[in-house]
């Protein structure tokens, strides 16, 4: 059965996003546009198409580190914590490679400029929105076993390695495994 997930606040999917996959998957699909666009605005000009395709993919892993580590008690809604969350991974994804050090960027003030813009107001818009997050959805699906979204599952609703590791039955190393073929897997969907 098929929720309506547009309905739903982004803390509202964060917190849902620990045992559903659809939950994941409509807040990974939120913020897509999000991650894109600071990629966009972030990249230096060398090797362009490739770095932005890579902090796009840097941006989304931050944001399942963002779904795992946010706390609504602390004050910030989820959409300025995960905002924070992807920008700073993808700056110190540019500062750690060194084939982008001193090229020129866009400033802090278009991007922000520029992620302001919403298309989600646009019929259209809207209809692709929901088929691409559906197709998202599907493939996330598919990607991952049985055994992997029980894992990401649990590391999303905070439990560590070794909580993982002791629910499950299984060894810290096997947990630490899966959830580098997971991490695999959600980098490929994110290309």
């Amino acid at each position: 059965m098929f929720k309506d997930y547009e309905k739903f606040s982004d803390e509202e999917l964060a917190k849902l996003s620990g045992s559903d996959k659809a939950a994941l998957s409509a807040l990974l699909y939120r913020y897509m546009g999000t991650a894109e666009r600071m990629a966009a605005g972030l990249a230096p000009r060398a090797g362009r198409e490739q770095i932005v395709k890579d902090l796009v993919q840097e941006g989304m892993m931050s944001l399942l580190r963002a779904v795992n580590s946010y706390r609504p008690d602390r004050g910030a809604g989820f959409a300025a914590y995960a905002g924070v969350c992807i920008r700073h991974s993808m700056l110190s994804y540019i500062m750690k490679d060194s084939r982008y050090s001193g090229e020129e960027r866009i400033s802090t003030e278009e991007i922000e400029e520029d992620i302001s813009g919403n298309d989600e107001d646009i019929p259209d818009n809207a209809v692709i929105a929901k088929a691409e997050h559906d197709g998202l959805y599907d493939r996330i699906a598919d990607e991952l076993s049985e055994r992997e979204w029980q894992v990401l599952r649990l590391f999303l609703a905070g439990h560590s390695y070794r909580q993982i590791s002791e629910k499950l039955d299984i060894s810290e190393k096997s947990v630490n495994n899966t959830m580098q073929r997971v991490r695999k897997k959600l980098r490929g969907i994110f290309r």
